[in-house]
């Protein structure tokens, strides 16, 4: 009964992810055996990118990588111990829309511990290179690759991962690590991290100049002296874990 609910729950979100925005076959990340390819679906929104992350039991990891087109490209591999819903909402006024990705267990917590097994899936999504991103999920890792506009991250438990990114972070988190690499600096800097289990790792290139302030309880700090002050700031806390700021 299970299999057949779990089949018809496939077939179904591929059917509507065809309908409403076209599905091809593709690979995402490193999934169990018993993953598949759910969707790959363009989504074309306009101004901000908001993706929404909404999950049960299990991990899902977030990739975000920029490209140069003007649309957004999710990826969805999933275990067949999950159902996912996708979502385009629009705003009641302008600046951008909300791509909701609802992943759901189908299977109970105790099946899921007898079988010494945890519902699994992976999101991969392509954006403008200049989008200012908003991410908000919960468990897995997140990894945004090359996204140079504003990002904004809350998160909850896995590590966070943003490289070649612009200066403009804002990345709030309970259990890290949390590791930033900065390749952009047109904008002044404003780095903000937050975080009370785990390191922060932030690495700048070489013209980047900033007003740099760390706080953490327990561990050491380590920030490169040639770095110099300069307009904007960046703030990183933690309370368990070190913090280091180092050129690139």
């Amino acid at each position: 009964m299970s299999l057949a609910r779990s089949l018809s729950t496939a077939v179904s979100g591929l059917a509507l992810s065809y309908f409403l925005f076209g599905c091809g076959a593709t690979t995402a990340g490193n999934p169990p055996d018993s993953a598949g390819v759910l969707a790959n679906v363009p989504v074309k929104l306009d101004g901000p990118v908001s993706l929404e992350v909404s999950t049960g039991i299990g991990n899902v990891d977030v990739k975000v990588s920029a490209w140069d087109r003007g649309y957004v490209k999710a990826t969805l591999t999933r275990s067949e111990d999950t159902s996912t819903k996708v979502e385009v909402l629009k705003p009641a006024t302008e600046g951008g829309a909300t791509l909701r990705i609802t992943v759901t267990p189908t299977t109970t917590l105790f099946s899921d511990l007898l079988h010494l097994r945890r519902p699994y899936e992976s999101i991969s999504v392509r954006v403008p290179r200049q989008a200012r991103l908003s991410l908000t999920t919960s468990n897995g890792a997140v990894d945004i690759e090359k996204v140079v506009g504003p990002i904004n991250v809350r998160t909850e438990n896995g590590p966070v991962t943003i490289d070649g990114a612009g200066s403009v972070i804002d990345v709030e988190t309970q259990n890290g690590p949390i590791t930033i690499g900065v390749a952009d600096t047109s904008r002044v800097p404003d780095i903000r991290v937050s975080l009370v289990d785990g390191p922060i790792q932030l690495s700048v290139p070489r013209n980047f100049k900033s007003n740099i302030q760390t706080r953490v309880t327990f561990g050491p700090v380590d920030v490169d002296s040639s770095i110099e002050s300069g307009p904007g700031t960046v703030n990183l806390r933690t309370v368990a874990g070190p913090i280091e700021v180092v050129r690139n």
